[in-house]
């Protein structure tokens, strides 16, 4: 059985902060099933719920400061759309390894808007 594609819309906003392109890239990789052992710290885990036939990943914002990030997005499913948010304590200021992570996610009742 093939799996489909996940469509990734990324938010366009890590163009000049290679740590805010690593709290975007982890969200996607986490929401994908990605293996992120390397950005792990040992015996850090990352519990999220499998998604079952997920078609998008939309990442609205990743930001990071000083030794936390965070990333908010949409998730599209076959049964609707679910907000997400993820939160980030790295191991130092350089963002190379996490060592905390939280995971949230929130049914939306409308249609995802985007702040600019």
């Amino acid at each position: 059985m093939e799996r489909e594609l996940v469509k990734i819309t990324r938010s366009g906003e890590c163009k000049n902060s290679p740590k805010n392109g690593f709290v975007e890239e982890f969200a996607i990789d986490l929401l994908s099933g990605a293996d992120l052992t390397d950005r792990l710290a040992g015996g850090v885990t990352c519990a999220v719920p499998q998604f079952k036939n997920l078609k998008a990943i939309h990442v609205h914002h990743a930001i990071s400061h000083g030794k936390v990030g965070a990333a908010n997005g949409t998730l599209t499913t076959p049964t609707g759309d679910m907000e997400f948010s993820l939160m980030l304590e790295f191991v130092n200021t350089k963002a190379s390894q996490i060592a905390s992570c939280k995971f949230y996610t929130l049914r939306s009742t409308s249609a995802p808007r985007r702040h600019t």
